[in-house]
């Protein structure tokens, strides 16, 4: 039997601690990339997932050209493996109602009461339309206060 005699905590030169190193690292990015919800008390469920994936992905040692999943179990089949059913077709675009509406456009007043107007859309050509009316009306106003002012002049004596 060949040994190996390796320093104290110098992991890198045990071939063993090696792997074991790469596989606690590829199991803690599976166990970071679950579901918050994910109850951790099923932790090992995910082992043969973790070791089959981690053997994907590595070269296997005696024929280097093929996977150590494949020179172990043969070729991966996706095909043979549980499929996910997404239901993205039948979820409809949520309608706009009169409420969210109204708020939108008060929102985008009060934006452009600041100065900030929106570049473009439906809601630019609203706020475009009541910018005119209030224009509308303060001229209006000005108007009669204008008429007033030279009425108020003219009956003086």
């Amino acid at each position: 039997m060949s040994y190996q005699l390796a320093t104290a905590h110098y992991h890198r030169r045990n071939i063993a601690e090696k792997a074991i190193q790469t596989f606690k690292h590829h199991f803690i990015a599976i166990l970071c990339g679950t579901d918050e919800t994910f109850p951790m008390h099923l932790w090992c469920r995910l082992l043969e997932q973790a070791e089959h994936t981690l053997n994907m992905l590595r070269p296997s040692r005696i024929t280097p050209k093929v996977s150590a999943y494949a020179y172990l179990y043969g070729m991966h089949s996706y095909n043979a493996n549980e499929t996910v059913f997404f239901k993205c077709k039948y979820l409809t675009q949520p309608a706009i109602t009169t409420s969210y509406a109204l708020i939108k456009v008060a929102d985008d007043l009060s934006k452009a009461g600041k100065g900030v107007i929106p570049q473009k859309g439906a809601t630019m050509k609203a706020l475009e339309q009541l910018v005119d009316i209030f224009k509308q009306q303060v001229k209006d106003k000005d108007d009669r206060v204008t008429r007033q002012r030279v009425y108020n002049e003219n009956a003086l004596p």
